[in-house]
């Protein structure tokens, strides 16, 4: 008369994912009697990482050398719905990467992989360590890029619009994976269709360069940024009231978090972009200090093109193009700069009589599309 010890090990893998077994076992002794059959559920749990933070879809305002941060929060609660920290300590751990951007003006829509130039995803963490991921199902691939495998996984957006970015909208999508890189918060990375999203939503953010705004930097005066605009600095003083000396300027060194915030109502401007936005929309940024207003929003009347707005308000036609970087594109310059009623656009009027450029030629859009300043 003995006991009779054994083991039953299993070893999960991430093809087991998400899979139940029952295990039933019986003790047999030497004259082949047998005990009752005892019965044992096995189940592995399938890795779900999911965004906690900040909600799909959400919106922000920026302007050029404004710095956005925004922070973001995944976490695996895996299929059984553990406490992220429990799934964490049992190897269910998660880190974000970038998947694509939609870049989009009135005129186009560009699709590109990875972040707007100048943006960067960074860790909160201390310590990082180089994975490699590929991410078959949505048809992007990254490879040595350091990111932290923590659950949850925090990180922060962070982007310094530059001149040129300004009057896009930019749609940033990322993603959220597992520490095998084989299941993503857009579905299963390894077993899926090429393109398919597992049935859930892609994460993204919605980001508004605003035109005529900026932010100044250190070593900025009035001076400087009217420069750089192509402007008269006494034009774009009179447009801040708040600084009682053109030799400083608010410069924030240490610029907060950002959180999603509802449009505020703005008179005189208009936003018609794709028909996405409503006329009269116009975002404050959520900075400890307003940026600089460069220049004047002017919304498009029915009849306006941007030969006679010259004309009226004795503006360059290269200088219109400089600040509204979306009619500078190919895209733009082929549809012969069209415009639509309720369109921003910016402008840096000259305030004194001497400084307009008013001339009497006609203009046909058609012959004379050439000789405006292509920046695309």
């Amino acid at each position: 008369n003995h006991t009779a010890t054994s083991q039953l090990i299993f070893k999960g893998s991430r093809q087991l994912s998400g899979s139940r077994y029952k295990v039933c076992v019986r003790g047999v002794d030497s004259t082949n009697l047998t005990t009752h059959p005892r019965c044992y559920s096995v189940q592995i749990p399938r890795p779900t990482p999911v965004f906690v933070s900040p909600p799909n879809n959400s919106s922000y305002a920026t302007a050029v050398g404004c710095h956005l941060i925004i922070p973001l929060v995944a976490h695996d609660r895996t299929s059984f719905d553990l406490d992220p920290a429990l799934g964490g300590s049992n190897g269910y751990q998660v880190l974000i990467q970038p998947l694509y951007t939609f870049t989009s003006s009135r005129y186009h829509e560009l699709k590109s992989v990875g972040l707007p130039p100048g943006a960067a995803l960074t860790t909160q963490s201390p310590v990082a360590k180089t994975v490699n991921v590929s991410l078959s199902a949505t048809g992007v691939s990254s490879t040595s890029i350091p990111h932290i495998q923590t659950n949850p996984a925090n990180a922060n957006l962070q982007w310094i619009a530059r001149k040129g970015q300004e009057s896009y909208k930019y749609r940033v999508c990322v993603v959220a994976i597992d520490a095998s890189k084989a299941f993503s918060s857009v579905g299963d990375t390894g077993g899926g269709a090429e393109g398919s999203d597992g049935g859930n939503d892609i994460f993204c953010l919605d980001i508004d360069v605003q035109r005529c705004r900026y932010c100044p930097q250190e070593q900025d005066s009035l001076q400087t940024v009217a420069k750089a605009w192509h402007g008269a600095w006494l034009e774009v003083w009179a447009g801040n009231h708040l600084y009682n000396t053109p030799d400083s300027l608010l410069f924030d060194a240490f610029p907060p978090l950002q959180s999603p915030a509802p449009p505020a109502s703005n008179t005189g401007s208009a936003r018609v972009a794709g028909g996405d936005f409503s006329t009269g929309e116009r975002n404050k940024l959520q900075n400890s200090f307003d940026p600089i207003d460069v220049g004047v929003i002017y919304a498009v009347d029915a009849q306006d093109d941007l030969w006679h707005i010259s004309l009226r308000y004795g503006l360059d036609m290269s200088d219109i193009l400089f600040w509204n970087p979306d009619l500078a594109d190919g895209k733009s310059k082929e549809l012969q700069y069209g415009l639509v009623q309720n369109q921003e656009l910016c402008f840096l009027p000259p305030t004194c009589v001497y400084a307009s450029r008013v001339t009497h030629q006609s203009w046909d859009p058609a012959s004379s599309a050439s000789n405006i300043v292509d920046a695309a």
